[in-house]
């Protein structure tokens, strides 16, 4: 479908590539953020995880037909000394990475755009216990 993509995507064109067969949406965010707002509808949940061979481990298990994959990440704060979370996966698979998109401007938006929410985008809320 879209083979020209670059890996840093709008949620614009992750909205128009989320109905594709092609491709998968992942919601990386924290329990809390997702409680917040909800997440965008039809995508799989599955938090990051800094121990990057585990966030691996667990994004293949729902992903067993090797589609594209397009990540929502919580905002990233740059002034940390933490590497950002699509940088880190994109250098340490370098073989996989061609398949995965970051959206910019994420769900709730940031300096990048309005955000998934913003743009009117369909949402899904999910019961999240956030005592734990």
């Amino acid at each position: 479908m879209n083979n020209n993509l670059p890996q840093i995507i709008s949620s614009h064109q992750a909205y128009k590539i989320s109905s594709s067969n092609e491709y998968i949406l992942v919601d990386t965010r924290n329990n809390k953020s997702i409680y917040n707002s909800g997440s965008p509808k039809g995508s799989f949940r599955c938090e990051y995880d800094k121990d990057l061979k585990v966030f691996l481990s667990k994004i293949t298990e729902f992903n067993t037909e090797n589609k594209k994959m397009v990540f929502f990440f919580d905002n990233f704060e740059h002034d940390t000394n933490q590497m950002d979370p699509f940088d880190s996966l994109v250098s340490f698979f370098p073989d996989k990475s061609q398949n995965y998109y970051r959206v910019a401007d994420g769900v709730e938006g940031n300096d990048n755009g309005n955000g998934w929410i913003a743009n009117g985008y369909p949402m899904e809320f999910l019961e999240i216990d956030l005592s734990a």
